[in-house]
């Protein structure tokens, strides 16, 4: 699996970390695909997202989480992540406690720390 899927399964994690996916979470990440070259290749995006739920299913947030963002070793990737499931947790306008949790789980993954993590949002180039 590329990094780019990962990122992407990522983001469909993210938005399903509270158990529903709002219309406003859905189009945030149909825009940053089209917006971000990295992810613009991707492949069948409805396979990813239903690889990305039965994971969570499986294993649950935090595990789902580690699985997806542990292989993800490039700086640049790990920084994408970062911004784009930053970007799908704030889309609805309501931050729930698992989604927090989906950014916790990947800045021990990446070994950031919070500063490091608001440092990174706060830049969206």
């Amino acid at each position: 699996m590329t990094d780019a899927e990962r990122i992407y399964q990522l983001m469909v994690v993210t938005a399903r970390a509270d158990e529903t996916v709002d219309a406003r979470e859905a189009r945030v990440m149909a825009g940053i695909v089209n917006d971000t070259a990295t992810l613009q290749e991707l492949g069948d995006r409805a396979a990813l997202s239903r690889a990305a739920r039965s994971l969570l299913e499986r294993k649950g947030l935090s595990a789902a989480v580690r699985d997806l963002a542990t292989p993800i070793s490039a700086a640049n990737s790990r920084l994408l992540a970062i911004r784009c499931c930053a970007r799908v947790l704030a889309a609805d306008g309501v931050v729930a406690d698992a989604e927090l949790e989906v950014m916790g789980q990947l800045r021990r993954c990446f070994g950031y720390t919070v500063e490091e993590i608001e440092t990174i949002i706060s830049r969206q180039d």
